[in-house]
């Protein structure tokens, strides 16, 4: 059942589901830093690259990463 929360990002009210743990706008960015990583690991070069690396060239904190990860299990 979903339920108000704060953002944990930004402090903004919003409704909490299962789908989502961060508001709209969170959300929003989050999703164009996923595809900033995404396009930089869809290069043959960069496929291979190790969490530091891609921390640095794509600007994405690793926290970010993790979190993406943990999301697919």
């Amino acid at each position: 059942m979903a339920e108000l929360q704060n953002c944990p990002n930004c402090g903004t009210l919003y409704v909490h589901n299962i789908f989502r743990d961060t508001c709209e706008n969170c959300f929003r960015t989050e999703e164009k830093l996923y595809d900033t990583v995404a396009t930089f690991l869809r290069k043959r070069e960069n496929r291979t690259a190790h969490i530091d690396t891609v921390v640095e060239k794509t600007g994405v904190e690793k926290a970010l990463l993790f979190k993406w990860v943990k999301r697919v299990d």
